[in-house]
Order: structure tokens, then C-alpha cells, then sequence
């Protein structure tokens, strides 16, 4: 079974029709549609019709902008508002910083040091804030795992800061209030 309950909020489903008619419908008006393309010369060397999809035009040049921002589009406001983290050293780390972008929420992306420099630009380019880890000693997802638990516990401390300072605010108010 194919995990996409990120995207569904379902977890370990077999990916089903209505999925991709979600899909279809979440993309619509964002996602580019990029043209199918032939060649003649291909077609006489392999013998067969060669269909190529230019992907390569799609918003941030890759194919993998569709499923980056259907996972985003799929989470509820409150699962956007906390942000998103993601694990990739190119065009998944880029799509997912864009549709963040394009969903006015936060990105990290999780990427090793040796991550191409453009693709590490282009994804901060995007808005997604990048933390590097070393692929051959460190555990990605246990980063990821540290990351949203300090996302968390920062959302927290500031939920509870600005709770404090509304109640603050509402005494002074009050204290101006009787003192008028």
C-alpha cells in the first residue's frame, strides 16, 4: 500500500481515483499544462511513437511541483499555520518551498550539505528556510522530527506569550477604564 496520508490524511491507503480527481482539482489555475511533445527522429530510431512531456516548463521546472503543492493544498489551515517540513536535495525541497509560499506558510527543508548549491538557492529563493544535515551520519528524519518538535514548542511559548500579553493589555485597559 502507498502511504499518502499526508496529502489525504489517511493513513497506508491505496491511492484511489477520486484522489486524482482532488488532485486535478486542487492543481487547477496553478499547476502549468505543459504540452506533449514528438519527435520524428525518435520515433524512426526506436522504432515506435516517443511522447515526450515537457515538464521541464512547469512552475519551478520540474514535474515534482504538482505533487509538492497538492500536499499543502491538502492540509487544513491549522496543519498549514504550523508549517511544513519536508526532506529532499532538489526539485521535491523546491516545489515544496513554493506552494508554502503560494499558501502563505512556513517551509523547512530538511537537505544535505552536498546538495547542489543551485538547487539550495532556488529553494530558498522559494521562501523555504533550509537545514543541512550530513547524509552519511545523520538521520534525516530524525532532524525533521527536532524540527517540527522546536517548531511546536516555539508556537506554543509564543501562543503563550501573546496570551499573556492580551491579558495584560485588557488590565491596563480595565485600570485606565475605573481611573477615568
Amino acid at each position: 500500500p502507498r502511504s499518502i496520508g499526508a496529502a489525504t490524511n489517511r493513513p497506508n491507503t491505496m491511492l484511489e481515483f477520486t484522489d486524482i480527481q482532488l488532485a486535478a482539482a486542487r492543481l487547477k489555475g496553478v499547476a502549468h499544462r505543459t504540452p506533449v511533445l514528438t519527435s520524428r527522429t525518435l520515433d524512426a530510431i526506436f522504432g515506435l511513437n516517443v511522447f515526450m512531456k515537457a515538464e521541464n516548463l512547469q512552475r519551478m521546472g520540474a514535474f515534482k511541483f504538482r505533487g509538492g503543492y497538492n500536499a499543502v493544498s491538502a492540509l487544513n489551515d491549522a496543519q498549514r499555520a504550523r508549517g511544513v517540513v519536508a526532506f529532499s536535495s532538489g526539485n521535491h525541497a523546491q516545489a515544496v518551498a513554493l506552494a508554502a509560499q503560494l499558501h502563505g506558510c512556513r517551509a523547512t527543508i530538511v537537505m544535505p550539505h552536498d546538495a547542489p548549491a543551485a538547487k539550495v538557492a532556488a529553494t530558498q529563493g522559494y521562501g523555504g528556510q533550509v537545514v543541512f544535515y550530513d547524509r552519511y551520519s545523520e538521520d534525516r528524519e530524525a532532524i525533521g522530527r527536532r524540527t517540527i518538535a522546536r517548531q511546536t514548542k516555539f508556537k506554543k511559548a509564543q501562543a503563550s506569550r501573546n496570551a499573556t500579553f492580551a491579558t495584560r493589555s485588557t488590565s491596563v485597559a480595565t485600570m485606565m477604564a475605573s481611573a477615568a
